[in-house]
């Protein structure tokens, strides 16, 4: 709000977009309805929130299997290449998967029947393809840095040394065949694939160092921040400051696409360059405090370290994923959610609270 007040466009900082869903009164209505959640829900409500969440995300894969599958229907677009399901964008459907990834590996994890079990294998299954189909290289990025965060701290007091052993042997072989691919043309069934072909190339390390655009809009950023770096240009003004120092020769830019953005492809970056380093600052102690707190929680009450663990591991997904992006309405519900659902965990009694109560009746 008083990042607001120093707007270059004050009107556009406080109403936003509905095609975006951004502006200020949209950060209102989602800080509400976050509260909202955790001063109504119990936790078998939670249960059912993130199921319908998970059920949400179940159909929209297969709307992204329709259109990849080039299946005419009247009521969804055919899209063989990266297909979007229903949020307009790759990027954001891939994010929305992979925020909810840990939910489903929740649910398999405390299924107690063989059924249930082998429902949320297909499920967890069924959400990786999605984020496969979409392309979404920020999406990819999440998905690992989340999978090493759930194992190198995942609450096993036993196996928490082999995890961690495992943890770090992933991301050693996952960057070690990275670059070894880099190395050798792509084989017969990846050309012949459309999929997979399209991931190939845009998975070329040469491609994202020479022609990725997102690098020369990261520099403009740097640039209209030192401009002004306290209270920014006004939140959700990025546009201001991208027309400022845009450069139309730029070879990243140049021959891919019109060239304008609305935003960094940066949610760190925009939030700096519009917030200045007061909001960011704010942001960033906010989610340290979250982080911190949830951690302790684990300790005290170990009834509760599954739930907070899965919470976190969603949180990082997220966040490593607008690195490379930016929010939408869709991502950014999920984003409150995940909030409130940590506020939920934290409010949640422990062990150590309850004997002490009872022994001071």
């Amino acid at each position: 709000m008083i990042a607001n007040l120093f707007s270059l466009d004050p009107s556009f900082s406080f109403s936003g977009t509905p095609f975006r869903g951004w502006g200020v009164l949209n950060d209102l209505s989602y800080i509400f309805f976050a509260v909202f959640l955790f001063l109504t829900l119990s936790q078998r409500n939670w249960e059912k929130v993130w199921k319908i969440a998970l059920s949400v995300a179940l159909v929209a894969t297969l709307i992204a299997i329709i259109q990849y599958l080039n299946i005419n229907l009247a009521f969804i677009r055919a899209d063989p290449g990266r297909p979007a399901s229903t949020f307009g964008n790759t990027m954001f459907f891939a994010i929305f998967l992979v925020a909810l990834l840990p939910f489903s590996v929740s649910f398999l994890w405390n299924s107690s029947t063989l059924k249930s079990k082998i429902l949320f294998v297909a499920f967890t299954l069924l959400l990786l393809f999605g984020i496969v189909l979409s392309g979404t290289r920020a999406a990819f990025v999440g998905l690992a840095v989340s999978t090493f965060f759930f194992f190198l701290f995942y609450p096993s007091h036993k196996s928490s040394k082999l995890l961690r052993i495992v943890a770090l042997g992933l991301i050693g072989m996952a960057i070690t065949m990275y670059l070894l691919l880099q190395t050798i043309p792509p084989p017969n069934f990846v050309q012949n694939s459309t999929l997979l072909s399209n991931i190939w190339q845009r998975s070329s390390l040469e491609e994202i160092i020479h022609t990725e655009p997102r690098f020369a809009s990261w520099s403009f950023a740097i640039q209209a921040l030192n401009d002004r770096p306290f209270f920014g240009y006004g939140p959700y003004n990025s546009s201001i400051a991208f027309d400022r120092y845009f450069d139309s020769n730029n070879p990243r830019f140049y021959g891919r696409m019109e060239g304008w953005w609305d935003t960094f492809h940066n949610f760190y970056l925009d939030l700096a360059v519009t917030t200045g380093f007061v909001g960011f600052l704010v942001f960033l102690g906010f989610l340290g405090s979250l982080f911190f707190f949830l951690s302790k929680k684990r300790v005290v009450s170990p009834e509760h370290t599954r739930a907070i663990h899965i919470t976190q591991t969603a949180m990082v997904a997220y966040l490593t994923t607008m690195v490379f992006s930016f929010n939408s309405f869709a991502t950014s519900l999920i984003f409150f959610m995940l909030i409130a659902y940590s506020l939920f965990l934290l409010s949640l009694p422990s062990p150590s609270f309850n004997k002490n109560k009872t022994r001071a009746s």
